[in-house]
């Protein structure tokens, strides 16, 4: 599928993502308000056409990544929480994805956000970002094992790949575990809500210049603030990339404070190291790494998903 040319292709791509100073003690904006104020520049954008095809684009993605892990529509409609059908209509294009099952998509499968938005309109804001599909198994394992497993891992790699380099460097936070996700999970959208009030605080701006920003009305903005089921269901990944584009503010900084973003970070610095193994090495050896590194326990993905939970 062609990408799409857009206005917002001129947005620098943006490296911002703070380490978290604490987690899980609810949503506080505050360690982030300089970097907010500094990347804060409202631009009014027509959604409406750039968004003609992004729900084909990323039900295009969904199937190429469920293909690449090997697994079944039921299997990731499961992990989901979603109908096998609900699920197919996601894969098909024909429903957006809930910024809800988006984040339980990332957390559960380990696969980063902008391998569903490859060639659509908000590509480039993830285009300081490495995609390799072909070593999707092995990516979508490092963003869900625990610390442990993610060090051994690392070991592992180094020693295949012949490398004189030491595990990776102390992260300086632990993973969250799957119960804690879940437990947010559970809470996500009150979590947003709460990021966007304490974002136009910061900003100073009301809630219907924000409304204005994202092409909605100050009702449904005013409903995805307070929590209610109308803001709910309308509230599409979509519409966290509409913030990303029309105001310049990655919408991961409005979960600040939650273990759902500090897993977030980790899952960057993880990727961030694998790929700098990678870059050191020709595609065929890397290919044999990989097979002798799915040999190991829960590495595979059916293996995993089914221990999921």
């Amino acid at each position: 599928m062609t990408a799409c040319h857009s206005p917002i292709s001129h947005l620098p791509p943006q490296t911002d993502l703070m380490k978290p100073h604490w987690v899980g003690r609810g949503v506080d904006l505050t360690p982030l308000k300089a970097t907010i104020k500094r990347h804060w520049v409202p631009r009014k954008l027509d959604f409406e056409r750039l968004e003609a095809n992004e729900a084909s684009t990323i039900g295009l993605n969904l199937r190429r990544c469920r293909l690449a892990l090997q697994a079944h529509q039921y299997e990731i409609a499961a992990l989901l929480n979603v109908s096998r059908t609900q699920y197919r209509n996601y894969e098909d294009g024909r429903h957006q994805l809930r910024l809800l099952t988006t984040a339980q998509y990332m957390m559960r499968t380990g696969i980063p956000l902008h391998y569903l938005l490859a060639g659509s309109c908000y590509e480039h804001l993830f285009s300081h970002l490495t995609l390799r599909r072909e070593f999707l198994p092995l990516q979508s394992y490092v963003g869900r094992c625990s610390d442990g497993a993610f060090n051994g891992l690392a070991a592992l790699l180094c020693h295949q790949l012949e490398l004189d380099q030491a595990a990776p460097p102390e992260l300086e936070l632990h993973w969250p575990e799957n119960s804690q996700i879940d437990a947010e999970l559970d809470a996500y959208y009150q979590i947003i809500g709460e990021g966007l009030y304490q974002l136009r605080q910061i900003v100073g701006i009301g809630q219907e210049e924000l409304a204005e920003l994202l092409g909605i009305t100050y009702s449904t903005l005013s409903a995805y603030e307070r929590n209610r089921l109308q803001g709910v269901r309308q509230f599409g990944t979509h519409m966290a990339m509409r913030l990303w584009a029309a105001t310049g503010i990655n919408p991961l900084w409005i979960t600040c404070g939650s273990h759902f973003y500090a897993r977030r970070w980790l899952q960057h610095l993880r990727m961030e190291y694998l790929h700098g193994l990678f870059s050191r090495h020709p595609d065929s050896l890397l290919h044999q790494v990989q097979q002798v590194v799915q040999q190991l326990p829960g590495v595979a993905w059916p293996g995993e998903i089914q221990g999921h939970g």
